[in-house]
């Protein structure tokens, strides 16, 4: 990250889904650096440390040592928490599952996709997220 450049979070332990992630976001020429954590652990220690805060946190639930949940139980006491948006990015969640999630401060929950112009579509919806206000 080059210091004072936005930029967008993503917590994501898949090396496969963080190069397609790269790369949609690069095709979208998004005006935002993309950095990647690969544990909840590390997420809570990198926002913890981090100069600025990200544009948006794109979370994986299903990762090692601690999960996103986890991790959302910890952030959502936090006051820079409310300060960005967070999506959840799984590859499944369930009904209830995203009400809890919402209720933790997600903003919103998207399903990873099977095809890449799937992706495609949610990425620019990450990128519209980011230039809309915080709700």
């Amino acid at each position: 990250m080059i210091e004072g450049r936005r930029y967008i979070l993503a917590a994501e332990d898949d090396n496969d889904d963080q190069l397609l992630m790269e790369s949609a976001f690069s095709e979208l020429d998004a005006p935002y650096d993309l950095i990647f954590v690969e544990n909840g652990m590390e997420l809570i220690a990198f926002l913890e440390n981090a100069s600025s805060l990200p544009e948006l946190l794109i979370l994986d639930l299903n990762m090692p040592k601690m999960s996103g949940l986890e991790a959302l139980d910890v952030l959502h006491g936090k006051p820079y928490f409310q300060t960005f948006k967070t999506v959840v990015f799984s590859t499944t969640y369930s009904e209830g599952e995203q009400l809890r999630l919402q209720q933790r401060g997600v903003y919103s929950c998207f399903t990873k996709p099977l095809t890449y112009a799937s992706l495609m579509e949610i990425t620019a919806t990450f990128v519209q997220l980011v230039a809309g206000p915080v709700n």
